[in-house]
C-alpha cells in the first residue's frame, strides 16, 4: 500500500510510505521524500495513480517561495516489495 501525504512542517513538501497489506506498520515504515522545496504549509492533497507495474504518478497542490499555487506531479518508480 502506497500512502502519500503533504508534509506541512519545514522543510515543506510531499512524502510517502510503503505499508504492508494490513497497513499496520505506518509508524515504522520508511518515509520517502518526494519533494521538500515547498514555499509554505499551503501544500498537499496528493493523489496517486498506478501507471504500470512499477510506476506511480503522484499529483498534488503545491507552491514554491510562497508564490502562486499550482498542481504538480511526480512519477515514482516503485520496486516490488515481496513479503511485505
Amino acid at each position: 500500500m502506497l500512502v502519500v501525504y503533504g508534509y506541512r512542517h519545514e522543510p515543506f513538501g510531499i512524502r510517502a510510505r510503503i505499508l504492508n497489506a494490513e497497513c499496520t506498520d505506518f509508524a515504522t515504515a520508511e518515509e520517502f521524500v518526494i519533494r521538500e522545496d515547498g514555499g509554505s504549509w499551503d501544500i498537499g492533497y496528493p493523489w496517486a495513480v498506478q501507471l504500470d507495474k512499477n510506476r506511480v504518478l503522484v499529483a498534488y497542490y503545491y507552491n514554491q517561495n510562497d508564490g502562486p499555487r499550482y498542481i504538480a506531479g511526480s512519477i515514482l518508480e516503485v520496486e516490488s516489495q515481496k513479503g511485505r
